[in-house]
């Protein structure tokens, strides 16, 4: 009986690393900014000050920032929302704290800045308190196409764009979809 428990742990936890570390071929959209990872909208909102997640927004004030929190059950490959040259990729290391918390944005992150036609636009891969791995795909001065793989994030994390300031086409609580959903 044992035996069969332990089977049955086994093949759970093959399938869930199988659905985990997933990564769909997406059709992107030929016009708009896409989201560039699958979950759900936190926050989108215009950012006039540097404090807190408008931090990343430093040097691009006033911008417009859209937070996207992953699940464990989320597609955690991230896209580029935009064509464009890689200009800079900084990375940080940081706190264990809850991916969804208010000040996860202390947590290890990595930001990848893109040169594109409409200004300089940010995502920034942030760590969870399980994740603790960010690999960026993307390197300085690349070509990125709108919805190239530009990074991953292991296990619960957040990801945050950073726009010109524009009218975003999200809302707190919208699930959006890496490299499809159209979000500006």
């Amino acid at each position: 009986m044992w035996l069969l428990i332990v089977a049955i742990v086994i093949v759970a936890l093959i399938l869930f690393y199988i659905h985990f570390n997933r990564d769909p071929d997406r059709e992107i959209p030929k016009t708009g900014i896409v989201s560039p990872a699958d979950g759900k909208v936190l926050e989108a909102a215009t950012v006039k000050s540097g404090k807190g997640y408008a931090r990343f927004a430093k040097g691009m004030l006033p911008a417009t920032m859209i937070r996207i929190f992953l699940s464990l059950f989320d597609v955690h490959v991230q896209r580029a929302p935009i064509e464009g040259i890689v200009k800079e990729i900084k990375y940080f290391p940081g706190r264990k704290l809850f991916a969804f918390s208010d000040n996860a944005w202390e947590n290890e992150h990595a930001e990848i800045t893109i040169k594109s036609e409409i200004g300089l636009v940010k995502v920034v891969l942030i760590a969870g308190i399980l994740a603790r791995r960010i690999r960026v795909f993307a390197k300085k001065g690349q070509k990125l196409q709108k919805g190239q793989r530009i990074g991953r994030i292991l296990l619960g994390s957040q990801v945050i764009l950073i726009l010109p300031k524009c009218k975003t086409k999200t809302k707190r609580g919208q699930r959006v979809q890496a490299g499809t959903s159209i979000i500006a």
